[in-house]
Parts: C-alpha cells; sequence; structure tokens
C-alpha cells in the first residue's frame, strides 16, 4: 500500500472520529435533556399530588376541630342552665366523644406538619388544658353543685380563654396551610418555566450543532469541489493519458479523456477493460506495473 493511501486512510478515520464525537455530544445533550425533564415532571407531580390531596386534608381536619369545639361551647352554656347531675352525665360523655374526635384529627395535622410546629404544638397544648379545665368543671358541678353563677365565673377564668386561643390558633394554622397551597403553585410554575426554558436552550444548541456541522461539511464539500475541478481540467488537457486503478473498488477506477488520443480507443471502454489499457500500453511500462502490483499485493 502506498504511502499517499495510508495517509488518506488515516485522514478518513480521523475525519470519522470528528463526527462520531459530534454525534456523541448532541446523544448526550440529548439524553441529559430528556432526563432533566422527566425529573422536573417527576418533581411537579409530587408537588401538585401536595396542592390536591395533603393541604385539604388539613383544612378539612381544622374545620373539624372548630366544629368539635363549637359543640364544646354549646355544651357548655347548657351547663349553665342545668346542672343536674342526669344532664351533666349525659354531657360527659357528649364531651369524651369531643375529645376522641378532636385527638384524632390533630393527628392529620401532625402528619402535615412539622412535629415540632409551633402553631400545631400550641394548639394541642391549648387543647389539652381545656380538656382538663372542662373535666375540673364537669367534677365541681357534680360534687360542689355549681349552679350558674359558680359555673361563668369558673368558665370565664378557665374555659373561655383557651377557646379564644384555639379559634385564633386554628385561624393561623389555615393561613399557613393557604401559604404553602400557594407556595406549591409558585414552584409548580417556576418548574415549569424552567423546563420550557431548558428545552428551547437544548433545543438550540442542537440546532447549532447541526448547523455548525454542516457548515463544516459544506467548507469540506467546496475544497473537495474546487480540487476535483483542477483535477478535471488537469486530465483534460495533459498530453499523457491519467489512469487511475482502485484494487479494492474497480468500480472507483478513473481514466482520463486524453487517453483516447494515446489508444484510439473511447475512455469509457478503457475505464471498464483494465486489461485493455495494460495491452495498449510500453512492454517497458508494462511490466513496470506488473511489479508494482506485486509488491502492492505483497503489503497487503
Amino acid at each position: 500500500m502506498k504511502i499517499s493511501d495510508k495517509k488518506y486512510i488515516k485522514k478518513s478515520l480521523r475525519d470519522n472520529k470528528k463526527i462520531i464525537f459530534l454525534w456523541g455530544i448532541l446523544i448526550f445533550f440529548l439524553a441529559l435533556y430528556f432526563y432533566i425533564i422527566m425529573f422536573n415532571m417527576n418533581k411537579l407531580m409530587d408537588q401538585v399530588d401536595l396542592i390536591v390531596r395533603r393541604p385539604y386534608e388539613v383544612l378539612v381536619s381544622t374545620d373539624k376541630v372548630n366544629a368539635e369545639i363549637d359543640k364544646l361551647k354549646v355544651y357548655n352554656e347548657n351547663l349553665k342552665f342545668n346542672s343536674t347531675k342526669e344532664n351533666i352525665k349525659h354531657i360527659s360523655k357528649d364531651i369524651e366523644n369531643i375529645y376522641a374526635n378532636v385527638e384524632g384529627e390533630f393527628l392529620n395535622l401532625r402528619s402535615f406538619f412539622d412535629a415540632n410546629d409551633g402553631n400545631v404544638r400550641k394548639l394541642y397544648n391549648n387543647f389539652h388544658e381545656l380538656k382538663k379545665n372542662e373535666n375540673i368543671l364537669l367534677k365541681n358541678a357534680s360534687d360542689e353543685n355549681y349552679k350558674y353563677k359558680e359555673i361563668n365565673k369558673y368558665m370565664s377564668d378557665n374555659v373561655n380563654p383557651y377557646f379564644d386561643k384555639i379559634d385564633t390558633l386554628v385561624v393561623k394554622i389555615q393561613n399557613k396551610v393557604d401559604i404553602k397551597i400557594h407556595s406549591f403553585y409558585m414552584n409548580a410554575n417556576d418548574i415549569k418555566n424552567i423546563s420550557e426554558s431548558i428545552s428551547i436552550i437544548m433545543f438550540l444548541i442542537i440546532i447549532l450543532g447541526l448547523i455548525a456541522y454542516q457548515i463544516s461539511l459544506n467548507k469540506k464539500n467546496k475544497i473537495i469541489n474546487y480540487k476535483n475541478s483542477i483535477f478535471d481540467t488537469i486530465s483534460k488537457n495533459i498530453a499523457q493519458g491519467l489512469f487511475l486503478h482502485n484494487l479494492n473498488d474497480p468500480n472507483e477506477n478513473f481514466i482520463s479523456e486524453s487517453s483516447e488520443k494515446l489508444f484510439g480507443i473511447k475512455h469509457e471502454k478503457l475505464l471498464n477493460g483494465y486489461d485493455l489499457i495494460i495491452r495498449n500500453i510500453d512492454e517497458k511500462d508494462r511490466e513496470e506495473i506488473s511489479r508494482i502490483q506485486k509488491s502492492t499485493d505483497k503489503e497487503d
């Protein structure tokens, strides 16, 4: 194999490596793009799940706490005007159910908020203080025979303040949930905007990469066309015949049109018959060609 052929092969391999490297970069960016999109979409779905499910449950739980506390207020008003033992027994039983319901709603609140969340902890502590004072009120009303005046005073001093605190804390918790919902929506919107921006950037990178690749190909094609035009001009105007023989693919053989003047045979026929060319050249040159052919075969 000739040195020029080896150089050509090496150059072709280098060009192929560049093309493979370029496509590798494009594929990498595409894979990165789809990974980011999938990651952001999954995160967005998690946010949507929280928006739809958890805050709604917390709002329902706080409303239920409010409803149960309102029931407790009604029972206290009832107790003021009817402090008989039978009524106290009936109220005590119903209030125990209220306590159980409120405790259940606290589990939902704690599952949504941090266990050490200030408002939830305060709400829980105030509820237990209210529960303790309610039990004392019922016990005193039964054992000490409290009437309207005593019941009203005890409630004003030890029960009603906790009602006010609980109402205030419930409002704060609901406001905090509203803020969280707004934050979820904002995060989801930010993720959407980021995904769109990344999509546009990745698309532009791919397009610019393809444009750069096409420009590079066009430059190479111009150089090749220019060299071909020079070669074509030379091959048509030289006095000698020019014959290029591809050992691997005879279909790529080339013979100049000027060869017709030398052999008196159309160059198309000469191109189709390698043996025809060999037979029509000088015997010394024929021997030289045979020697080169044998040398090439040994190198292969």
